[in-house]
C-alpha cells in the first residue's frame, strides 16, 4: 500500500483527525499535520500523461482509474455618484459610520447570488424562476474583470478598473451609488448577511461599505494589491488574500484582523469555506487548507495554481482547483480532510477561473483552447466537452432547470444544458476575461466586460 508520494507527513494527529484519515490512508492517503507547529503535509499533483487522461492517485492512460481498477473509459459529445465617505485612518483596520450595514449578521446575505462563485462552496450554482427583469447595458469608465453580486433587494454590485465600486438597480440599470478606491479594482464585490459589500482594491486596501449609499463602514490596509474576492464565515468573518503573500481573517463588523497567515507567494484566487469550517485557499504554487478560526494549516499541496481559478467544494468535501504544473494542465480533486489526490484530468489548456459544480455532483469548467468540460465529480470521467470556438476565461455559473452559462474572449456567452452540453442559446456581448455570470432571482443573467459595461439580458 502506497500513499500519496508527494505528502509530507506530519506527527499524529489529534484522534478525531486520526481516525478519519484511517479510511484514506488504507486509500493511499496521506497524514494531515498534527497542532504541533511543525510544518504540514505538502502535495503534488499526481502524474499524468495524455490530454484527456483522468488519473486517480496514480498514473493511467487513456480512462479513469479508482485504486488501480478502471472504472470507465472517457467519454463525451461535442456540439457545436455617490461616492462613499472615508472615515477612519488609511493604515490597519479602522471604523467609521454603521449607516446602512445595520448590525453584524452572520454568513452571506441571503440573495440571488451574493459574491464570486454565489457561495462559501464557491459552486456557482443558484435556484431561480420566474421572469426576466430587462436588458440593459451599464457602462463604467474602464474594463470589467470582476464578477457582480446580487443583494436581496435585486441590486447589482460590480467593481470596475477605473477604480469604482458601482451599485445599480437590477430591474432598470440606474445607479444608485458609485465609491471610489484609491487605485483599479479586479475583486468581485461580497455581501454580508446585513448588507455590508465587502471589496478588495489594488491599493492594498479592504473595505467594508454600506449597501444602502455606499458610505465606507471601515477599511483594513494588507501590505500589496488586493485580487482576491473576500468568503464570508457563518460567523461573519471575512477572509481575503493580497499580494503581500497573506491570508487575512477579519472581523466583518469591525475590520480588526483575527488572524493571519503566510504563504510563498502573492494570492490572487479567492477562497472557499467547508461546512467542517476549512479555508481553502491558493498562492501561485500551493493550496492550503487552514482551520478558519485560527489560520492554523492543516494541510498543504504544491503544484502552480492557476492565478485566477479558486477552489470549489464538493458535497462530500472534495476540494476542485486548476493547476498547471510542468506545462501539464490540469484539473484536479482531492481529499478536503487530507490533501490526498482524488483524480487529476489533463485538459490541454489553461483552465483560468474556478469550476462550477451541479445539484447530482458534476463538475463544469472551460479552458482557453475554448473547451467547456463536464465531469463526473467522485471518478474525473469525462461526462462531454462543447467547444466554443474562442478561450474562456471566466467562470460558469448554473441555473435550478440545468441550464450552465459562460462567457468567452469572443464576446459571446453560452447557454448549455448541463446534462448534454447541447447548445440551448448564445448572447452576443462585448469581450469577456475573467467577469462570470451572476444569475438572479428571475434568472436575467448580469456579467461584466472588458469592454467596461455590465450587460444584463436573458
Amino acid at each position: 500500500m502506497t500513499g500519496d508520494s508527494n505528502v509530507k507527513k506530519g506527527p499524529a494527529l489529534a484522534v478525531i483527525l486520526f481516525a478519519a484519515s484511517l479510511t484514506m490512508f488504507a486509500c493511499g492517503g496521506g497524514v494531515p499535520n498534527a497542532r504541533a507547529g511543525t510544518t504540514s503535509t505538502t502535495t503534488t499533483g499526481g502524474s499524468t500523461t495524455t490530454t484527456g487522461t483522468t488519473t486517480t492517485g496514480g498514473t493511467t492512460t487513456g480512462s479513469t482509474t479508482t485504486g488501480g481498477f478502471t472504472t470507465g473509459s472517457t467519454t463525451g459529445t461535442t456540439t457545436g455618484t455617490t461616492t462613499g465617505s472615508t472615515t477612519g485612518s488609511t493604515t490597519g483596520s479602522t471604523t467609521g459610520s454603521t449607516t446602512g450595514g445595520g448590525s453584524t449578521g452572520g454568513a452571506l446575505a441571503d440573495s440571488p447570488w451574493p459574491k464570486f462563485r454565489r457561495g462559501m462552496r464557491n459552486i456557482g450554482r443558484v435556484p431561480g424562476s420566474g421572469t426576466s427583469s430587462g436588458t440593459w447595458t451599464f457602462a463604467t469608465g474602464n474594463q470589467i474583470n470582476s464578477s457582480p453580486a446580487i443583494g436581496a433587494d435585486g441590486t447589482v454590485y460590480i467593481s470596475s478598473t477605473d477604480g469604482n465600486v458601482y451599485a445599480i438597480v437590477g430591474a432598470t440599470g440606474g445607479m444608485k451609488w458609485q465609491f471610489s478606491t484609491g487605485a483599479y479594482v479586479v475583486s468581485s464585490p461580497a455581501i454580508g448577511a446585513n448588507g455590508t459589500v465587502y471589496i478588495g482594491s489594488a491599493d492594498g486596501k479592504v473595505y467594508a461599505l454600506s449597501s444602502l449609499d455606499g458610505t465606507k463602514l471601515w477599511e483594513f490596509a494588507t501590505g500589496d494589491v488586493v485580487t482576491a474576492s473576500a468568503v464570508i464565515g457563518v460567523d461573519g468573518t471575512v477572509y481575503i488574500g493580497s499580494w503581500d503573500k497573506k491570508v487575512y481573517a477579519l472581523d466583518g463588523a469591525t475590520g480588526v484582523k483575527k488572524w493571519e497567515f503566510l504563504t510563498g507567494t502573492q494570492i490572487f484566487n479567492s477562497g472557499a469555506l467547508s461546512e467542517n469550517g476549512s479555508l481553502y485557499i491558493s498562492d501561485s504554487s500551493t493550496m492550503y487548507a487552514l482551520e478558519a478560526s485560527s489560520g492554523f494549516k492543516l494541510w498543504e499541496r504544491q503544484g502552480a495554481i492557476s492565478n485566477n481559478a479558486g477552489p470549489a467544494i464538493g458535497l462530500d468535501g472534495t476540494v476542485y482547483y486548476a493547476q498547471n504544473l510542468g506545462g501539464v494542465s490540469s484539473l484536479v480533486a482531492v481529499n478536503g480532510v487530507t490533501g490526498v489526490l482524488r483524480w487529476s484530468f489533463q485538459t490541454g489548456s489553461r483552465v483560468e477561473d474556478s469550476p462550477a459544480i451541479g445539484a447530482g455532483g458534476a463538475v463544469f469548467f472551460g479552458t482557453t483552447s475554448g473547451k467547456m468540460f463536464a465531469m463526473n465529480g467522485a471518478t474525473g470521467t469525462m461526462l462531454w466537452v462543447f467547444d466554443a470556438g474562442s478561450a474562456i476565461d471566466s467562470g460558469q455559473a448554473l441555473d435550478d432547470d440545468g441550464s450552465l452559462y459562460f462567457g468567452t474572449i469572443g464576446g459571446k456567452v453560452y447557454r448549455l444544458g448541463s446534462t448534454s452540453g447541447s447548445k440551448i442559446q448564445e448572447y452576443n456581448v462585448g469581450l469577456i476575461a475573467g467577469s462570470s455570470p451572476a444569475i438572479g432571482v428571475d434568472r436575467t443573467i448580469y456579467i461584466g466586460s472588458r469592454d467596461g459595461n455590465l450587460y444584463a439580458f436573458k
